[in-house]
């Protein structure tokens, strides 16, 4: 069961990170797309690369902030 609230907690903080950055990513390339003057082949691709990389780093150090190796829950400091 451990395990599933790992898997759970982990799904919840990349799907909330993946629709922020997503969404300034998307505006980045709009933003790009108007002021692009020649033909756009990569550079959508390179945003939306960057997106998924920042999604899995800001997960992975969210998850090692609340779990130990064993995937037991560390102490929290109030």
């Amino acid at each position: 069961m451990q395990n599933n609230n790992i898997w759970n907690f982990a799904n919840t903080t990349f799907n909330k990170n993946l629709i922020i950055y997503a969404g300034i990513s998307f505006l980045a390339g709009l933003l790009f797309a108007s002021l692009a003057k020649g033909t756009i082949s990569w550079q959508p691709m390179v945003l939306v690369m960057l997106t998924l990389v920042v999604c899995i780093i800001k997960t992975e150090k969210s998850i090692s902030e609340l779990y130990d190796d064993e995937g037991k829950k560390l102490k929290t400091k109030k």
